[in-house]
């Protein structure tokens, strides 16, 4: 393991940052969002900003370096957990963030959206940055995002940065990227361990009834029908061990596991 060097020196230096929370809450305060840049992991100078200054409102972490990282899971806190709307169900992820711009209350407390990694693989798609800008955009919600590749920039149309509306600030920290890094890719992997590491994390953070009903699925197809079971058949089967209530209930759960590579319709 190493050992950080010129600690004392990093330690100022994150001080001096500190210095400028206030501005940073101001300048979300006035509509914009605020885009941090520089050499150095910036996920705990992120973090000590919004636990002394962004306490006003609900916080959403995404970690943008996460390989299985689904931008449909971070739609879906703020519709079921913040506004509440349990069973409604998107035919897509921009249908979603219309349906937050139109009904998010606008006496709400502002949420807080935090991207460690905005331009990380998993969501450096024009797709989730799409999304992502639009969420960016509705007056409730604001956003404070890092980048780290040198090229980041160019991942963005002139629409995505009219939406995203940054103010960009100089932040380096020369602090260890040791987040960032523990899911990169062994010089001797190749792609199907990759996919088979995604998949390994993504069934870390999946609920209990997530697993249950993707174990049913798995224990058909293994002694019955290798090559998948109807939806009416997979619903009936999660029915009747208590893991599923409702047709809508159902769509929302394999939807989930089809936005993460678990499962194929």
């Amino acid at each position: 393991k190493l050992r950080p060097k010129n600690k004392s020196m990093k330690e100022n230096l994150m001080k001096s940052h500190y210095d400028k929370f206030r501005k940073w809450l101001l300048q979300l305060h006035a509509g914009f969002n605020v885009l941090l840049y520089g050499v150095g992991s910036k996920k705990k100078l992120v973090h000590w900003f919004a636990s002394e200054w962004l306490t006003e409102g609900p916080i959403l972490v995404i970690n943008g370096y996460f390989p299985a990282l689904c931008v449909k899971r971070v739609l879906d806190c703020i519709t079921k957990q913040i506004m509440l709307a349990h069973t409604k169900v998107f035919n897509s992820m921009l249908e979603q963030v219309e349906y937050i711009r139109k009904f998010l209350p606008s006496w709400a407390p502002t949420v807080y959206v935090l991207v460690h990694n905005i331009d990380g693989p998993a969501i450096r798609s024009e797709d989730s940055q799409t999304v992502l800008a639009k969420l960016a955009s509705i007056p409730q919600i604001r956003m404070v995002a890092t980048i780290d590749h040198i090229l980041a920039p160019v991942l963005w149309s002139a629409d995505h940065i009219a939406n995203f509306n940054w103010l960009a600030q100089h932040t380096p920290t020369f602090d260890m990227y040791s987040n960032e890094l523990q899911y990169t890719s062994s010089v001797l992997g190749g792609e199907k361990e990759d996919r088979a590491r995604g998949i390994s994390y993504v069934l870390q953070s999946l609920t209990p009834n997530h697993h249950e009903i993707l174990m049913v699925l798995g224990k058909e197809q293994t002694s019955a029908s290798p090559q998948g079971i109807d939806f009416h058949s997979y619903l009936g089967m999660c029915q009747e061990g208590m893991l599923v209530s409702t047709e809508v209930d159902m769509r929302n759960h394999l939807n989930e596991m089809k936005d993460h590579h678990l499962v194929e319709t």
